[in-house]
């Protein structure tokens, strides 16, 4: 065998060894995936605050960053969770706030208490494995919130809707990386 079709082999068997065993599906795979990043638009609307911002999303583990960028008013920022350096909010500029949990920073941001822990489930269409739920027409409830989903074409999470009383959160996923 020549070197080149022993290279062409071992790149070839490497590259089908990292496929989860047994995940097929885009969504069989994102759903298990530790490793993920999104793209899209989010909505606001609560008796507080309507504004619409771009998401950009990136999950390592524990590990995440969610980018955001609105409108003039709202402007844009960073946070950024690691168990080990804790969570961090940037926006606009000004100096960077500390919190003990995402919803902390989110809720002084906006005003608006939004479930940003269990979300990293959520977007993926998943309920959140560290609280019970209950399943519904188009998705699930999870600490009082309805959490609807539509697939798209391959499966995955395209349109998920969180509703909470008069809080409701709209995502549209414009790409996965997994």
């Amino acid at each position: 065998m020549t070197r080149f079709a022993t290279l062409l082999l071992i790149i070839l068997v490497t590259g089908c060894v990292s496929q989860p065993v047994g995940l097929h599906t885009p969504a069989e795979i994102l759903g298990t995936a530790s490793h993920w990043s999104m793209k899209g638009k989010l909505g606001l609307r609560s008796p507080e605050e309507n504004l619409s911002l771009g998401v950009w999303w990136s999950q390592a583990g524990d590990v995440y960053e969610i980018d955001f960028r609105g409108a003039m008013a709202m402007g844009s920022g960073r946070i950024t969770g690691d168990p080990a350096r804790g969570i961090r909010l940037e926006a606009n500029g000004d100096k960077p706030v500390y919190g003990q949990t995402p919803e902390q920073l989110v809720e002084r941001l906006t005003g608006v208490s939004v479930p940003v822990t269990p979300m990293k489930y959520w977007v993926r269409g998943r309920p959140s494995p560290e609280s019970p739920y209950e399943s519904a027409a188009d998705g699930f409830r999870q600490m009082g919130w309805l959490v609807e989903t539509t697939l798209d074409p391959r499966g995955l999470p395209k349109r998920i809707i969180l509703t909470r009383e008069a809080v409701r959160l709209k995502l549209v996923v414009k790409s996965w990386g997994y």
